[in-house]
């Protein structure tokens, strides 16, 4: 058994604009920074030169082929880690150890639950030793709504800090107090409603509404910004670099984010980094994630969201110290070193 690695799924890694993509990169590169003496196989795409980023001893690289989501996996002496709940590729046999990580189940919050994606899921979880879950919020939303057996064992990891070792821009002199999103742009965002808050609050105030959306919601949200007249106040940005997203952490007055669908909220603990005040919907896990550091609104009518952003700023503004200090403490319950440590523990639990 010394000699049994752990085969981590990482094929989202072809897609960094997403948030598997963004857990894959992230965890991958901890599993590579950290001291260990398990071997890993990771499971990547061919494109972005993989086998010379991750040269280490213990890491081997393999790539990912379309004909393996129909042919599984091949091996037996391997743990297999299925790192999204969504992901097709699957081991061959039945027997060998299985680690799944669910990140959400979103589509369950849909008028019309997708039955198929639902037994897909429950057959993974079926197949599955150990379920992790990136907060307590997934955890019991998944045993409210599907079939976990009491002999699963059941642990929660939280992502990391993704910019903890980013070298921070300076914050340069800005002509504008600009308000900042960035998220994938889809309908439970809820992005139009931001742009409607935008006619209550005062007219120093723009909206930077940066990510990837399809081309049907960014023309709705188009025509919101048009009807209301914002076109010189609300900015849409689309998908931007790592170095601009920095630099509109960096340079904005606030964070703003009212998702209503979120198993974690990466740009959450992004934006943790930066000592901003943060606006979240007090849904779903952004309470766990943003905790005491964050302000929430309790519900999304424009005029009501308004009224919370300018109350809250002016307290951030006269309680600065005592809110730094709960970001600071926040912060502090996300890393991906630890995140890789605790999954090597469960490999090694299996072993």
């Amino acid at each position: 058994m010394k000699n049994k690695r752990v085969f981590v799924d990482f094929h989202y890694l072809k897609n960094l604009n997403k948030g598997f993509g963004q857990f894959s990169y992230h965890l991958s590169k901890a599993f590579s920074s950290i001291d260990t003496d398990l071997n890993y196989v990771f499971y990547t795409p061919k494109k972005g030169g993989y086998k010379s980023i991750f040269n280490q001893k213990n890491i081997f690289v393999k790539y990912y082929y379309s004909i393996h989501r129909q042919l599984g996996i091949f091996g037996r002496n391997y743990i297999f880690h299925s790192t999204n709940q969504l992901s097709k590729i699957e081991p061959s046999n039945k027997k060998i150890p299985y680690v799944l990580t669910i990140h959400d189940i979103n589509f369950m919050y849909e008028d019309t639950i997708d039955q198929k994606t639902k037994d897909f899921i429950q057959k993974k979880i079926d197949r599955a030793q150990v379920l992790v879950f990136v907060s307590h919020f997934t955890k019991d939303e998944v045993n409210k709504h599907f079939n976990v057996t009491a002999s699963k064992t059941q642990k929660v990891i939280y992502n990391g800090n993704s910019l903890k070792e980013t070298l921070l821009v300076d914050q340069g002199e800005s002509t504008d107090d600009y308000l900042f999103c960035i998220t994938e742009m889809r309908p439970y965002k809820n992005l139009e409603k931001l742009i409607l808050m935008m006619n209550h609050i005062p007219e120093k105030f723009k909206l930077i509404l940066a990510g990837k959306g399809s081309s049907d919601y960014v023309l709705h949200l188009k025509k919101i910004i048009q009807e209301n007249k914002l076109e010189n106040r609300v900015f849409l940005k689309g998908v931007v670099s790592e170095e601009t997203k920095i630099e509109l952490f960096t340079n904005c007055f606030a964070f703003v984010f009212p998702s209503s669908r979120e198993g974690f909220g990466l740009p959450v603990v992004e934006a943790l980094n930066f000592n901003k005040p943060i606006f979240l919907y007090n849904k779903t896990s952004l309470p766990e994630i943003g905790g005491e550091a964050c302000f929430y609104w309790e519900e999304l009518g424009p005029e009501y969201m308004a009224d919370v952003f300018l109350t809250k700023i002016a307290y951030f503004e006269s309680n600065r110290y005592v809110m730094e200090e709960k970001i600071k403490t926040q912060l502090e319950k996300f890393s991906w070193q630890t995140a890789a440590l605790e999954y090597n523990e469960i490999y090694k639990s299996l072993m």
